[in-house]
């Protein structure tokens, strides 16, 4: 029987064109959506209703990373050309922030919108729930602080800057991604989706839309010294360029901030290009420090590496964490913290992610949590 039903399978789809199986994925997962949506339907959670709110007017295969309306937009975005670096830039509080030279103007602009108005990581306020903001009222960096920047990767940043035919080829997938592919989901009688919204859909996927060293240069004025990572070799020349003025407080750093786990795994060479957070806390001393994380998922494992140095600190240390990469990821670092004795607090708001989980359901995490080993 199971010979005849696997012939009958293979005779079924074997008819079914390119186009069919990509109408029948497209189907499966807008179905994926609607179950995921179901749970929060009821919920009495003011954020969650917000989303579930928002994600319901949503086309299925347009869920959104950040589920909330936008309550004010920002100003345009102009993008400068540096000929003597050949790279593109936007003034940022009057200072230039520049990115990759593969990065043409448009991009550019669409980036650093998304950082700072979608993304809303500097926690300005563009939309309902800022959920991805590594600041608060109560947890931001103070005057005086030494500030670890240890951002995430992206999709190009695996890419080696010298294999420039993949790069080329990357890039024009990407524009192809932005504008053209989010287009094509739409029925002619869809709902209409505004540009701005349609050109984020797939850079959130790929976690494109992080301007490399924002938050450093947004607070660059009152920090004392900052210890940036970045391992990859397509943004070392932007972010040169980016703090050329600050060099006697600004640190570049050329490595992941990983855990032992997963040190252990990886190549001599790559370890090289490797440090622990124990490391970059103790090159800080007594000072006062603010660490934002934002590590694809290592997080806790990093943590817990440095679970004895964070636990004994005399000096006052407050991280932010990103804490969506994993459904349980939130839950575990709040635990963590709680048990070195750290004080946290939780950024309001939701993101809707299935990120680092396989199963294509997608669900509501919290974006950030903060903690520190003083009362504030």
């Amino acid at each position: 029987m199971g010979k005849v039903f696997s012939l009958l399978f293979d005779s079924l789809t074997s008819r079914l064109t390119d186009q069919d199986i990509e109408v029948l994925q497209d189907r499966v997962k807008a179905l994926n959506y609607e179950l995921s949506l179901l749970r929060y339907k009821d919920s009495d959670d003011e954020d969650i209703r917000l989303a579930y709110e928002y994600l319901q007017k949503r086309p299925p295969l347009c869920a959104d990373l950040f589920p909330y309306e936008k309550v004010r937009e920002m100003p345009s975005v102009e993008a400068h050309y540096d000929k003597a670096r050949k790279m593109w830039y936007v003034m940022h509080k009057g200072r230039p922030l520049y990115f990759p030279k593969r990065e043409d103007e448009n991009l550019v602009s669409i980036f650093y919108r998304y950082a700072i108005e979608y993304d809303d990581n500097l926690g300005n306020g563009y939309r309902q729930r800022s959920p991805h903001a590594f600041q608060s009222e109560r947890y931001h960096v103070e005057p005086g602080d030494v500030l670890i920047d240890a951002g995430g990767w992206t999709f190009l940043d695996r890419i080696d800057d010298s294999t420039d035919e993949m790069l080329d080829e990357a890039l024009e997938v990407l524009k192809e991604d932005i504008v053209d592919k989010v287009k094509n989901k739409f029925s002619a009688d869809g709902p209409e989706v505004p540009l701005a919204e349609e050109t984020h859909a797939k850079p959130i996927e790929k976690d494109v839309g992080t301007a490399r060293g924002l938050l450093a240069l947004d607070v660059i004025d009152k920090v004392s010294k900052v210890y940036l990572l970045e391992r990859s070799e397509r943004w070392w020349k932007p972010l040169q360029a980016t703090f050329a003025p600050y060099q006697d407080k600004v640190e570049l750093i050329k490595a992941d901030l990983l855990g032992k786990k997963k040190l252990k795994k990886l190549k001599k060479r790559q370890k090289k290009q490797s440090i622990g957070l124990v490391d970059l806390l103790e090159k800080c001393g007594r000072q006062r420090v603010f660490v934002m994380m934002d590590l694809e998922g290592e997080e806790l494992e990093v943590l817990q590496d440095a679970r004895e140095y964070l636990r004994t600190a005399r000096n006052p240390i407050t991280l932010a964490v990103s804490a969506y990469h994993r459904t349980t990821d939130h839950d575990n670092l709040k635990r963590f913290f709680e048990s070195i004795g750290y004080h946290t607090e939780t950024q309001p708001g939701y993101m809707y992610t299935d990120m680092n989980d396989g199963h294509g359901i997608h669900s509501l995490r919290r974006g950030v949590i903060r903690a520190s080993n003083v009362a504030l």
